[in-house]
């Protein structure tokens, strides 16, 4: 099991070599790659952190949109069909009204999360010392 701090690049497209990511994929083609071990991530973040994040952090838009069900593509509109009265403090959703789109088939999209969330932060920084360049993670 790895955690977020320890967890580098290198570890990040294990069991692949840097050499061969670096000839093979890099800017060329994506890379998938399946775990068998359902912990290699443990310690990036959980449903439970997530639930926590948007319960205590009061996210706001733009940082949390709606991804809508309904709309035969993928259309990100957080305010959308929302009354003005179940918007609190400036764009951050009520979670009865988030909780029930999802319920329903919406998307949460959660963008840069890890400026919330420090072991996902610390993942982020591990990856800006390979890319040297900033890192930030989303959540869908």
């Amino acid at each position: 099991m790895n955690t977020m701090l320890e967890l580098d690049f290198e570890q990040l497209i294990a069991p692949l070599s840097l050499t061969t990511f670096l000839e093979q994929y890099w800017e060329k083609r994506p890379l998938i790659i399946k775990r068998s071990r359902s912990d290699y991530y443990t310690g990036t973040i959980s449903m439970r952190d997530v639930d926590t994040l948007l319960k205590h952090h009061r996210i706001k838009y733009p940082n949390i949109k709606l991804g809508k069900a309904e709309k035969g593509g993928f259309s990100i509109e957080l305010l959308e069909g929302m009354n003005p009265n179940e918007i609190e403090s400036y764009g951050v959703p009520l979670l009865y009204r988030l909780y029930r789109a999802y319920m329903q088939g919406d998307t949460i999209v959660l963008n840069r999360l890890s400026n919330y969330w420090e072991p996902l932060a610390t993942f982020c920084r591990n990856l800006e010392q390979f890319f040297t360049c900033p890192v930030g993670a989303n959540i869908y």
